[in-house]
């Protein structure tokens, strides 16, 4: 099954930095417990060049645990 996530949103960068540590927790406990659960997950970014789609690749590579990766 594939979704599709439309962010219409924006946080600005004081309120992000104020959920970023909270955020980080709850995407790697996600990725713990999909591994744990046994599902295999697939992410696809799409979006014209200079879109971000590098930098949240980066940032996921970053923050996520590299052993369940």
């Amino acid at each position: 099954m594939f979704e599709t996530a439309e962010i219409g949103q924006r946080v600005g960068k004081k309120e992000f930095k104020t959920r970023l540590p909270a955020l980080r927790e709850a995407l790697l406990m996600a990725q713990v417990q999909i591994r744990e659960a046994g599902i295999p997950v697939l992410i696809l970014f799409a979006g014209v060049d200079g879109a971000g789609k590098g930098g949240v690749t980066n940032k996921l590579n970053e923050w996520l645990d590299p052993r369940y990766m």
